[in-house]
């Protein structure tokens, strides 16, 4: 779901800069969560257009300004296109960077059909208070 914030323009102009920063999608994630950050090395990996940058949320929530609380940064990944001013989260920002990521189509397509018979959502939120739980299997 797209998120508006009061502080957008504030929250577009602290993020990460680079080359083409603008251009590029920013994720933040759980920085905290080896879970989070797996996804996030595989989004690196598939990103041979580099349209992404990222930041954890442990780094984003201590930018000065910021009015986006922390618990709402760490209920689910967000995703902001600083160019079109639009911020996303859940399903629906990792559909955008699935979206730019032509090795993760096939994710993307399984995505749409969990969308398309209403348990995407569901399924994500489980995740993302379970991640923690998960992180731990994946460690062993």
């Amino acid at each position: 779901m797209e998120q508006e914030y009061q502080d957008s323009s504030v929250l577009l102009e602290k993020l990460p800069d680079g080359p083409m920063s603008g251009d590029r999608l920013v994720v933040i994630y759980d920085g905290a969560c080896y879970f989070c950050v797996l996804t996030s090395n595989f989004l690196r990996k598939a990103d041979f257009l580099k349209q992404f940058s990222f930041v954890t949320l442990q780094e984003f929530s201590g930018i000065k300004g910021l009015k986006i609380p922390y618990s709402i940064l760490q209920e689910s990944i967000h995703v902001v296109d600083r160019k079109k001013k639009r911020v996303w989260q859940s399903t629906e920002a990792i559909s955008k960077l699935l979206l730019r990521s032509p090795p993760a189509f096939p994710v993307l397509l399984l995505l749409l059909f969990l969308r398309l018979i209403q348990i995407a959502e569901p399924a994500y939120h489980w995740v993302a208070q379970s991640r923690y739980a998960i992180s731990s299997m994946l460690k062993g």
